[in-house]
């Protein structure tokens, strides 16, 4: 799976992840969620400073968020997703 973020959140890399000083927001689904899963394996071996925000219905109800501008980004993303709904705009 694989982790997205909007460009507002100033993530271009995973560096980016490592210095950021500003809690960013993860958008998550339920918290057994692949989605929510992932973000906090990220966080517990990384110490990446974020905040997971879990409750969407499913995974589109996270992505529509975080377009709306909830949150910075989510995690469980595969590619088929990626690319079937998010590309473009990445």
């Amino acid at each position: 799976s694989t982790c997205a973020f909007w460009p507002r959140s100033g993530v271009q890399s995973v560096a980016d992840l490592a210095g950021k000083s500003r809690e960013l927001v993860i958008a998550g689904v339920g918290p057994s969620s692949g989605s929510t899963l992932d973000a906090i394996t990220l966080k517990a071996l990384f110490g990446w400073n974020w905040k997971i925000v879990t409750g969407y219905p499913g995974l589109a109800n996270a992505i529509t968020a975080s377009e709306a501008g909830e949150a910075d980004g989510l995690c469980g993303l595969n590619v088929t997703t990626l690319k079937a709904r998010l590309w473009e705009r990445m």
